[in-house]
């Protein structure tokens, strides 16, 4: 048996009952393992008796031969704990951690272990009822928080075509392996799980060849849907929708997509991710200027050190705020703020910098990377609940709460319905405003300002229109009269 000892108002026990209510559904030798929750609210006694003195806690309980020697004496048969989870709670490593536990003959050599994508599955069809919902750190998500995922496909698309021939020469060797590792890994972790087939499929195709002409190669990749037709499509960009400012589009993309990429690897994969995004970076990104920037930042910050997710996560995190601090300092006239800010994550800030900022001191520098304002933990899960939102890998199952979708869905139902209740009480005050003429002193500027701030500007009549600005300068010009007399007056006295 492998026994689940948590407390329901615990964050910590919540965020991992998912995975063992999963593994309880896909394991497939339910006679060799067995997977059970205790509540230890409910059944403190219980919990008190076998020893249980923190949450969450994960124990495996099996017969050893001096248990079976004891059931032949007592008549009874026990299971004793053989091992107990003591690591990070990290749902990847609990998983790691069983797989361990079976090669030491903890549990059955029969016991298979389901399949990523089935797990997932069932962890998030659990999270799905609710029973498992934890605060996030996300204070403001944005009003569409999946909407990145309309900018990581467009950008993924774009960087399998643009800059791969530069002066016509054709894909091979050196060049064509890293955009096949570069493919292989975004078949691995992108988050959703149709286009992951879809990577897959191509990813085969183009390692099948040793050369690609680019005819053949172009061809090959608008069968895929991809195409640089994609960059000046308004309506492939959610996120980073392009601005006349330059903002937006392709390079927006790909930091979304290099972040998603990080955030749906784990501990055994994130190193090679981070390494595939520098490789992509320094062959395929076709302005030389932000590559070679992004090459001495490498460097400069050692990239190649991290290892561990958080260590991966937040190395490109940091990367992407040095970049927009030194497009500032270019650039004082179009600032790139750090992200996230303290609206969004009050809690990726340290408590100094967080009190300092409410009684309105400049703690917070929202233009320059400073290290000393984060909390680089908090940090690390804004990241992840920010690039889960929605994906169905492995990874992220940990991170995303299918049941927040649908509190997000009946807000967002609920701000309709206030909206469309506003807008009619505004349509109601206009339509007062026009139609009482014996009343016209009431509709003083703060009315003008109500009709003139609404979309609903271009449906009223003109001929209204003219009344109620006429009505604004007659206001005015009383205003005015009745200052001059009050002067007058003065001067009298």
């Amino acid at each position: 048996w492998v026994v689940y000892f948590y407390k329901p108002y615990c964050g910590a026990s919540r965020r991992m009952r998912p995975l063992l209510e999963g593994l309880g559904n896909t394991v497939n030798a339910s006679n060799h393992l067995r997977f059970a929750a205790l509540d230890c609210v409910e059944h403190r006694h219980v919990c008190d008796r076998a020893g249980i003195e923190s949450f969450p806690r994960v124990r495996i309980y099996s017969t050893t031969p001096e248990s079976l020697q004891s059931s032949l004496e007592t008549g009874s048969f026990e299971r004793v704990p053989v091992a107990e989870w003591s690591g990070r709670l990290v749902l990847t490593e609990l998983l790691a951690w069983f797989k361990i536990m079976q090669t030491q003959g903890h549990i059955h050599q029969d016991v298979g272990w389901p399949q990523d994508e089935n797990l997932a599955k069932a962890i998030l069809d659990y999270k799905g009822r609710g029973e498992a919902r934890v605060e996030g750190l996300v204070a403001a998500p944005a009003l569409d928080p999946g909407g990145y995922l309309q900018d990581i496909e467009s950008a993924m698309k774009l960087s399998l075509v643009d800059h791969i021939f530069p002066s016509m020469r054709p894909l091979t060797g050196g060049r064509l392996n890293d955009l096949t590792h570069y493919i292989q890994v975004l078949s691995r972790i992108y988050p959703q799980d149709s286009v992951r087939a879809e990577l897959r499929s191509l990813g085969s195709r183009i390692s099948a060849r040793l050369k690609w002409s680019q005819v053949d190669y172009e061809a090959e990749m608008a069968e895929f849907g991809a195409t640089m037709s994609i960059a000046k499509d308004t309506k492939s960009w959610e996120w980073c929708r392009p601005r006349e400012s330059g903002r937006g589009g392709y390079s927006c993309g790909m930091w979304l997509l290099f972040h998603t990429m990080v955030a749906n690897s784990d501990r055994y994969h994130a190193e090679d991710t981070l390494q595939t995004i520098h490789s992509w970076v320094q062959n395929f990104f076709g302005c030389q200027d932000c590559s070679s920037h992004f090459q001495a930042m490498w460097e400069r910050e050692q990239g190649d050190t991290r290892r561990s997710h958080q260590e991966v996560a937040l190395w490109l995190w940091s990367a992407h705020n040095m970049v927009n601090d030194r497009l500032t300092g270019e650039d004082d006239s179009n600032l790139r703020l750090q992200w996230p800010p303290v609206e969004m994550c009050p809690e990726c800030y340290t408590e100094d910098a967080r009190n300092e900022t409410a009684t309105g001191k400049s703690a917070v520098s929202s233009t320059s990377f400073s290290t000393h304002q984060w909390l680089h933990g908090n940090v690390f899960m804004f990241l992840q609940e920010m690039f889960c939102y929605k994906s169905d890998t492995l990874s992220c199952a940990q991170f995303y709460d299918p049941s927040d979708e649908k509190a997000f869905e009946s807000v967002f139902k609920w701000t309709a319905v206030v909206l469309f209740v506003v807008t009619l009480g505004v349509v109601g005050c206009c339509v007062w405003v026009i139609t009482a003429p014996t009343d016209q002193e009431f509709a003083t500027d703060e009315h003008s300002k109500l009709v003139m701030k609404t979309e609903l500007q271009d449906d009223l009549d003109k001929k209204l229109m003219k009344e109620i600005l006429k009505m604004k300068e007659e206001k005015k010009a009383h205003a005015e009269r009745c200052k001059l007399e009050s002067t007058e007056i003065k001067k009298d006295i």
